[in-house]
């Protein structure tokens, strides 16, 4: 049976949209974080978390900040438009994937080089991950694809040298590193195993085009960003690294090769041996940022989100294994090809399809969890968020001033924030330099701004078992300042609740008392 292209795609986005429509609720707290800013940015007050104070920066993606700044400006929904571009991204790396595949995928049949590729696709697509991070809000899709292009472009340099400007490939590691900082990692390495192997005569050139294309304005942005937050990384970076025990990502880095383990590592193993010199520089620079992940914590990292920029170029690498593997076997067995169907095709088809079946049986746990997340998310957060936005209007209705005054201090720093638009307090630290630059969560920083409501999480809706170590501190200082529950907003149930305190005899409260 003749395998056509237009099936196997049809299946893919079938699969592809079937998910999509699964996990469509589901956006990540932290989105909203980026989304704040590129509230602020699009309203005049610049990139800054709270406007009117010293700037911070607290996002990680300067290009998807950006980018959220577009939907604000329009005035249309900024989560919709999110998951829209989120989709368009994704199936714009998924094109790149594919002519990736055929690149370094070895099939025996050029005429059939499509195959393997194919099933290559589908097997991403299976990959719940591909769905999820289309969907989350977050710059990930936005780092697979320019991290995807980068190491397809480099492979493709390396094959077909020409004497025509390289320019493409340090530009897209430009974007790479102002879609995510860890990019610049692989992008450094990439563009530097590539010089060291090209002509001499090229290599000056190229070395130009990397200057002008990608240092030069790097250096630019690096220089601007300093002056603007004055420090050297985002928030995050200090939040994520500098806590013992320095390799915070090392359990996330095991985590996934065993997750690998149960799918494919075996062809991922197969796929890494008989190395062609031309994938050398791919491999190096792809090696760099992972050995990179098992240092910063993976603070939301859900479904591998902080590797995921580089699963499509592991899948990709699988992928080889398998055919690897097929050929070896048609060795062994002594078989004849045929060019209608082979051996190849058999094994090929059948192991990839496994591997796909593989990925589809953990399906039905992660829309149960995605799900219960979103409605956790709307039914806590998102709306307390609008809850609290609409006592910050009625204050401006009744006082007649701006309500600089009012503070809400929380560790969840995303949707409440975002939805509520007061002065906030990031407890966790992600937004918070006092927090992120010494580790000091001493209640008497928080206090000391005189915070009308504090958001604590607990794991018990009943007594208060704080569910980040140091908000026991934090709660035992609102006892003592007069402050007690008055809301309580289940995100997840016997596992996590907002608790929402304030001082009892203000208008704030009374109007949270009687909110049902």
């Amino acid at each position: 049976m003749k395998l056509y292209p237009t099936m196997v795609f049809g299946i893919s986005a079938i699969i592809f949209l079937m998910q999509v429509c699964f996990f469509w609720q589901f956006t990540a707290d932290d989105a909203f974080i980026s989304f704040r800013y590129a509230a602020n940015f699009a309203a005049g007050n610049g990139l800054t978390w709270n406007p009117g104070e010293p700037h911070i920066e607290g996002y990680t993606s300067w290009l998807w900040t950006l980018l959220m700044t577009i939907p604000h400006w329009l005035n249309i929904d900024t989560v919709l438009f999110s998951k829209l571009t989120g989709i368009i991204i994704t199936i714009l790396y998924l094109s790149i994937t594919y002519r990736f595949f055929r690149l370094i995928v070895i099939w025996p049949e050029p005429d059939h080089k499509k195959r393997p590729a194919m099933f290559g696709i589908i097997m991403l697509v299976c990959f719940s991950g591909t769905a999820v991070h289309a969907i989350s809000g977050m710059e990930t899709a936005l780092s697979t694809l320019f991290i995807t292009v980068f190491l397809y472009q480099l492979m493709f340099n390396t094959v077909y040298p020409t004497d025509k400007p390289a320019y493409i490939l340090p530009l897209i590691g430009l974007f790479a590193g102002l879609t995510r900082p860890e990019n610049n990692l692989l992008v450094l390495t990439g563009l530097s195993s590539i010089t060291i192997v090209m002509p001499t005569l090229k290599r000056w050139l190229f070395i130009r085009q990397c200057l002008l294309f990608y240092l030069l304005p790097g250096l630019i942005y690096f220089l601007w960003r300093w002056a603007y937050y004055g420090q050297l990384f985002p928030l995050p970076f200090y939040i994520k690294t500098t806590a013992p025990p320095y390799v915070s990502g090392l359990g996330s880095w095991f985590g996934l090769l065993k997750y690998l383990t149960l799918h494919f590592a075996i062809f991922l193993f197969i796929g890494l041996t008989k190395l062609r010199k031309e994938l050398l520089p791919v491999i190096i620079s792809s090696g760099i940022l992972l050995v990179f992940f098992a240092v910063p914590s993976h603070i939301m990292g859900f479904n591998w989100r902080y590797f995921f920029p580089l699963i499509p170029f592991i899948f990709i690498i699988a992928t080889r294994g398998v055919v690897i593997f097929a050929n070896w076997l048609q060795r062994h067995l002594s078989l004849a090809i045929n060019s209608e169907q082979t051996v190849w095709h058999i094994v090929v088809s059948s192991l990839c399809i496994c591997i796909s079946l593989g990925f589809l049986s953990e399906l039905p746990t992660e829309i149960k969890r995605k799900q219960t997340y979103a409605r956790g998310l709307t039914t806590a957060h998102i709306t307390l968020g609008k809850k609290l936005a609409e006592l910050k209007s009625d204050y401006i209705f009744e006082n007649r001033t701006n309500p600089t005054s009012l503070t809400l201090a929380i560790a969840d720093a995303g949707a409440v924030p975002y939805y509520s638009r007061w002065r906030t307090i990031d407890t966790y630290g992600l937004n918070n330099p006092a927090i992120a630059l010494t580790g000091n969560r001493d209640p008497k920083i928080i206090f000391a701004q005189n915070p009308d409501i504090l958001v604590l999480i607990s794991e018990s809706d009943s007594i208060f078992i704080p569910k980040l170590p140091w908000e026991q501190s934090l709660y035992n200082t609102a006892i003592q300042c007069g402050m007690v529950p008055i809301k309580i907003l289940p995100f997840r149930v016997n596992d996590y609740y907002l608790w929402v305190m304030a001082h009892p005899d203000t208008t704030i409260a009374h109007r949270l008392e009687k909110w049902r």
